[in-house]
């Protein structure tokens, strides 16, 4: 069970500071309202689904 949620927290962290790498790149390249919205809101949708599938199987 600690296994689950600590690669939960790695997983998290990994695609919070790729989002954010994405997004500095994106600003960086005068880009910044397409690539970095989009990159953003795919992210969260992401997570959201990856919790819901962690809280499911915890259910289990």
């Amino acid at each position: 069970m600690k296994n689950k949620i600590k690669m939960y927290y790695v997983i998290k962290g990994m695609l919070v500071l790729a989002l954010i790498a994405v997004g500095i790149k994106s600003f960086l390249n005068q880009n910044i309202a397409a690539s970095s919205v989009v990159s953003i809101a795919l992210g969260i949708l992401g997570l959201k689904n990856y919790e819901l599938k962690l809280l499911k199987s915890e259910k289990n």
